[in-house]
């Protein structure tokens, strides 16, 4: 079990730690269409990739907690480890992953917004506001898979900066 949940905390690390650069990009290739929103945008999805990265660290705790859940000996003991999971697990996984959906969402849709002005064309722009409109759905209601068309506006985003930056 500590394995599976390890290795889910490190590949959602180095997502976000990528996300990164991909947000100063927009911003430096969008400032030129409106600066204010691609600010905006940029901050906003900082901000959200920041939340993220916390709540991994903070999740990665619970590998922690559950061993010294096990190795506890009296009922006293595993009931404070218990307590503090379920503090944990109520921190990370409830209110940090929905403000992260809601604000990284926010972000898509202002950043996407800015595309449908400038030379990134329709598609990502359509795409990212009909994902940042489910993620902001899904945060809201808690239901996360909504977030599974962030992925296809990073792709559609990420070819298109990729074909601005070619001579």
């Amino acid at each position: 079990m500590r394995e599976p949940f390890f290795s889910t905390i490190i590949i959602f690390f180095v997502i976000d730690a990528m996300l990164v650069p991909a947000a100063a990009a927009l911003y430096i290739v969008l400032r030129e269409v409106n600066a204010t929103y691609a600010m905006v945008g940029g901050v906003f999805a900082l901000v959200a990739l920041t939340v993220d990265l916390v709540n991994s660290v903070v999740a990665y705790s619970l590998i922690g907690l559950g061993s010294s859940y096990a190795a506890a000996t009296s009922e006293a003991s595993k009931a404070a480890y218990a307590a503090t999971a379920e503090f944990v697990l109520g921190v990370s996984y409830g209110a940090g992953t929905r403000f992260f959906m809601i604000l990284f969402s926010l972000a898509i849709v202002i950043t996407s917004a800015v595309m449908l002005k400038g030379r990134f064309g329709k598609v990502a722009g359509y795409l990212g506001l009909v994902a940042g409109a489910l993620g902001i759905i899904g945060g809201l209601g808690g239901f996360i898979p909504l977030v599974i068309f962030w992925p296809v506006w990073f792709v559609a985003a990420g070819v298109k900066l990729y074909r601005l930056g070619r001579p």
